[in-house]
């Protein structure tokens, strides 16, 4: 068979399993047989026909989408099934769009691009938000969805930047097949929608891959599938921790241009889980989907209020200083965006003023601070105000979040980071003047956003000292009280 009729014969099945869909038809494999359940009439003797002449290619597809699904092998779930394709026909970009898909809305820093989405765009956004375990009534489904994303505007102060009359949220979850929507409802966002965002994922640093792959890689492969059915743009949020530093011998800088074919595979479950997601993304570009991929670092607190993500790793590790009063000795490498930077940027590049100017399918950006600063940046700025950290040897340090561990004080803002440290011995370098440089380049992104209507926070003083009154402010301890606990 020749590869126009190879095309043309995946053309006809997706569309026949188009219409079964449409007629509220479903199929599935039962110890490999086909079952079919369908409303009563729904399926004309045409369809029939059709279902029966099409059986062995539709039962492959099955199988491979469920090994797709279920195996553990990240190598298998990195592949995107050849059926998932614009079948040659180009789909373009859309530099305006009316109707815009976000998931992960309920994150930190979702929640910041769906206020920045408001204020960049005059599209109405649908925030695709997982409803409460359990539920099977779609009312209450829908009502537990918008709550949950209600509470999450409000407790990062963002009420006044949704305008909730060009919000709406749908039920949903990245963890089923179609996200678990209806598939009239399904079909009618798909009809609706010009540019999606996929920002959801599991964030676990601590998980294997096997726990994160039905969230991260799953859910991304939906949003593939959903972006080629709609013939839609994907805006992907991948992230850095794709990309293992490599501070050994070979080093290299790592470029927006370096596809994950030719970068090594990262350790880490949640890293992996991420790599495998940006690999589905790379191939669904290669065959005619438009997309942005961003790969954001670390994500700070926003530069004017100092809202900040509760399970940051900086934000724990601050805390942690100023709760025990010490922090090892050596200067480590600060190069976070704040939060409002990072959501500002994403949606410039993707459906705002700068995505216009983009003139190639496929774009990628790294997201991370040009110009990082020291750690030393911390410690002053606590000392400033009036808590002075104590520098002590990395081997001290260490005893010390052992027994933060070994006590399962699980209230403590370092107990999530202590096996983070558990494979270093020392700290990263002696002097704030002799930082390794970062193997990460984003000249790139900081070019496409010269002409950006905002700017570039710096890492200084000032911004710390807006995240250090914030801690206080969210309900943290008074800055006196924690270093007299401390010196007790």
């Amino acid at each position: 068979m020749s590869h126009g009729s190879d095309a043309q014969h995946e053309t006809d099945l997706s569309e026949l399993l188009d219409q079964l869909r449409q007629v509220g038809a479903r199929l599935w494999l039962d110890q490999g047989a086909l079952k079919c359940d369908a409303p009563k009439g729904a399926v004309t003797q045409q369809l029939r026909d059709r279902l029966r002449a099409c059986k062995p290619e539709i039962m492959a597809r099955l199988r491979a989408d469920q090994q797709h699904i279920r195996n553990d092998d990240w190598q298998v779930d990195a592949q995107l099934p050849v059926h998932i394709t614009s079948n040659g026909s180009k789909i373009g970009m859309c530099h305006s769009p009316r109707v815009i898909l976000l998931t992960g809305a309920t994150g930190f820093l979702g929640a910041f691009l769906l206020a920045e989405l408001m204020r960049q765009t005059q599209a109405t956004i649908i925030c695709l938000v997982r409803p409460d375990r359990g539920l099977t009534n779609p009312e209450e489904q829908h009502q537990t969805a918008s709550d949950r994303l209600t509470n999450v505007i409000e407790n990062y102060g963002l009420t006044s930047s949704v305008d909730t009359s060009r919000l709406e949220v749908m039920a949903g979850d990245l963890k089923q097949p179609e996200w678990g929507i209806p598939k009239n409802q399904y079909q009618e966002l798909c009809e609706r929608i010009d540019a999606i965002i996929h920002n959801g994922a599991h964030v676990h640093h601590g998980m294997p891959y096997k726990n994160l792959k039905i969230t991260n890689v799953h859910g991304t492969l939906e949003s593939i599938k959903f972006a080629f059915k709609s013939r839609v743009p994907l805006h992907f949020i991948s992230s850095l921790s794709v990309l293992p530093p490599q501070l050994v011998q070979g080093f290299k800088r790592y470029y927006e241009t370096d596809s994950l074919k030719t970068t090594p595979v990262p350790s880490g479950g949640y890293n992996r889980s991420k790599w495998v997601a940006e690999r589905l993304v790379e191939q669904a570009a290669d065959r005619g989907l438009p997309v942005t991929v961003f790969r954001p670092g670390p994500i700070s607190g926003h530069s004017k209020t100092g809202v900040f993500n509760r399970q940051d790793f900086l934000y724990r590790l601050v805390l942690g200083y100023m709760e025990s009063g010490m922090a090892p000795d050596g200067a480590m490498h600060l190069d976070p965006l704040p939060v409002d930077f990072v959501s500002q940027a994403m949606i410039w590049l993707s459906v705002g003023g700068g995505g216009s100017s983009q003139a190639s399918q496929f774009a990628r950006y790294h997201l991370l601070h040009p110009k990082p600063a020291s750690s030393d940046l911390v410690f002053d700025a606590c000392c400033e105000a009036g808590m002075p950290i104590k520098r002590v040897p990395y081997a001290t340090w260490f005893q010390h979040l052992k027994r933060i561990a070994e006590e399962k004080n699980i209230q403590h803002p370092l107990y999530p980071l202590v096996a983070l440290f558990a494979s270093r011995t020392h700290a990263i370098s002696n002097s704030s003047e002799n930082l390794d440089p970062l193997p990460f380049d984003c000249s790139r992104a900081m070019t496409a956003l010269e002409k950006a209507p905002f700017v570039l926070p710096e890492l200084n003083q000032d911004l710390f000292r807006t995240y250090l009154r914030a801690m206080t402010r969210q309900g943290l301890e008074s800055t006196s009280n924690i270093a007299g606990g401390v010196r007790k």
